[in-house]
């Protein structure tokens, strides 16, 4: 790490309280705009609502026959705000960090796969088609079940978070073999 990069990272503890005091006010919010305690935070649902909606405009017959169309609810609009506010959270803080840079193809990468970036951004969508794929297979991702799970303790929440950790290390393995 440089020592630019060093001076201006955030410490680990004040990013981990914040990080805390986020999810716990978005897991509030959420449960006061959809009336339910039991509420949890997931990106998924975004995803899966804004292609139900773009579905019933082009294809409504079809969209009506699909048993797991996901509905536009306070839920669900909790969820978009939640994925927009991620983006906007990571710009801004790759910003204040002095650490944005703009780069088609990330050197390690192109190091071991290749500088084509229609290839990077094929890989890229198709990497983040099996994600969803499994976030809505398992009824949440990292943050529902690796932070919030975590948070309270959820058997379900350590197992889910390991395996996460051990298939991206697998999958960054495979790919950066060098």
């Amino acid at each position: 790490m440089s020592k630019e990069r060093a001076d201006t990272s955030w410490s680990p503890y004040v990013a981990g309280v914040l990080a805390g005091v986020v999810i716990v006010g978005s897991v509030y919010t959420m449960s006061r705009m959809t009336g339910k305690a039991d509420n949890s935070l997931e990106t998924g649902r975004a995803y899966a609502c804004a292609a139900g909606a773009i579905e019933q405009k082009l294809w409504p017959a079809h969209a009506e026959k699909l048993v797991i169309a996901e509905k536009a609810d306070a839920r669900a609009l909790c969820s978009l705000l939640l994925a927009f506010g991620l983006l906007a959270g990571a710009f801004a803080g790759a910003l204040m960090g002095h650490s944005f840079e703009r780069e088609g193809v990330p050197r390690t990468w192109s190091e071991c796969v290749g500088a084509n970036p229609l290839w990077r951004g094929f890989c890229a969508f198709c990497g983040g088609v099996a994600v969803m794929f499994g976030v809505r297979l398992s009824g949440g991702g990292l943050i529902d079940h690796g932070l919030i799970g975590v948070m309270c303790l959820s058997l379900s929440g350590w197992v889910a978070t390991a395996s996460f950790f051990m298939a991206g290390c697998l999958v960054a393995r495979s790919i950066y073999r060098k």
